[in-house]
């Protein structure tokens, strides 16, 4: 392991011990959001509620994951085979296509109980009643009646006497209504307007509560139940395939810092490492590998006859390029100057020129000897190694 890698490594680690110490020390503050979200483990979710609802009811409720609306769309009739529960977060209604639905399912017969904040306007129209806002201000020391002080609820003002009954009232002030009864055609409708009874922190630690929540769910186990928890989920956080890694936050530093890792290994790579460079072949000289074929070529196919005729061309062509003299008629005169501008002797000039003009006026074929008589001497002439 080199120096540099090293280095990255250490840096690594001292940035893990950090990471560790922080988050040792770290604080989580705690979110008193009434989100009421289903898989949420917040003081005001619904996951203890999510997992203790048979128990605390009688009857089998069955999670639904659309809207009301959307549910009863394609029913031709109203069927009384079901009941409904609503808890919804803050801020938070059934929308109005909804709403009628149910009044259609209760007017035939059915039951629905809501718990809410607040409600939507079609259905205080219909049913004939009025909220008022509530505020607990007695803050004390334990986190229930904290969680209480900082939020919301409702109570029921002005309802329809002669359809309408108190369930429950808050502390026995009939100020403070908390859940009424409505009679609407041949079913009833159970408003709350208290929904932190199925908190995750009134369950755990109120057995009040616990006891409310079973009391207010008795209204309505006659029938299956159906709870409509598409208000309760958070459609990003169900499509997300990193959310198990953010929802805990070990994991979460644990993401964070392979990210981090991978992104000072691309800066350190980039900076010291180089691309490889490709070693480059300089271009090869195949002239003699050429020449060698092509004389290959020819010797093979025992042409001497074309062989001698070309050799003698080369001859001449070179005695023109390099002592420039005219090859038209081989005489005394051109021996002579052939002697004088190469520095051979003149018997040896002599001799070559003789077997140039001897094979260039044979009429017959050459042969082997010939061919190699005539290069031997060339190769001479012109100070060639012959082997």
């Amino acid at each position: 392991m080199d120096r540099k890698t090293g280095s990255l490594i250490g840096i690594l680690v001292l940035l893990c011990l950090l990471l560790t110490i922080v988050q040792s020390e770290e604080t989580k503050e705690i979110d008193w959001t009434p989100k009421f979200q289903l898989y949420e483990k917040g003081p005001l979710d619904l996951y203890i509620f999510d997992r203790e609802v048979n128990a605390l009811s009688e009857k089998s409720i069955q999670k639904k994951f659309q809207t009301p609306y959307i549910e009863f769309e394609n029913d031709t009739a109203y069927h009384a085979d079901k009941n409904y529960l609503f808890v919804l977060p803050l801020n938070v209604q059934i929308d109005d296509s909804s709403v009628e639905e149910l009044l259609n399912y209760v007017d035939a017969g059915s039951k629905v109980m809501i718990s809410a904040f607040t409600f939507p306007k079609m259905l205080r129209d219909s049913l004939h009643f009025q909220l008022q806002p509530h505020y607990n201000f007695e803050i004390k020391e334990n986190d229930i009646n904290k969680a209480h002080g900082l939020f919301p609820s409702s109570t029921f003002k002005k309802v329809d006497p002669n359809t309408t009954r108190i369930v429950s009232a808050k502390k026995a002030d009939s100020l403070y209504v908390e859940t009424i009864e409505i009679q609407y055609g041949k079913g009833k409708f159970y408003l709350n307007g208290n929904p932190y009874h199925f908190s995750n922190i009134d369950l755990l630690h109120h057995k009040q509560s616990r006891q409310k929540a079973s009391y207010l769910l008795s209204f309505i186990n006659d029938k299956p139940i159906d709870w409509y928890v598409n208000y309760n989920t958070n459609s990003d956080r169900i499509s997300s395939p990193l959310r198990f890694i953010f929802e805990n936050r070990a994991l979460e530093i644990a993401w964070q810092l392979l990210l981090l890792s991978l992104f000072l290994l691309m800066v350190f790579r980039s900076r010291r490492m180089q691309r490889i460079i490709p070693e480059l072949v300089p271009n090869r000289n195949t002239t003699v590998d050429f020449v060698r074929t092509i004389g290959n070529l020819y010797y093979n196919q025992n042409n001497h006859d074309d062989l001698i005729k070309k050799k003698l061309i080369y001859f001449f062509d070179r005695i023109k390029s390099e002592y420039f003299l005219q090859t038209d008629v081989l005489d005394q005169t051109f021996i002579r100057k052939l002697r004088l501008k190469s520095g051979k002797s003149e018997e040896e000039v002599k001799a070559l020129i003789d077997l140039i003009i001897r094979l260039g006026n044979e009429k017959v074929r050459f042969t082997k000897a010939d061919l190699i008589e005539l290069n031997d001497a060339l190769d001479k002439f012109f100070n060639k190694k012959i082997d």
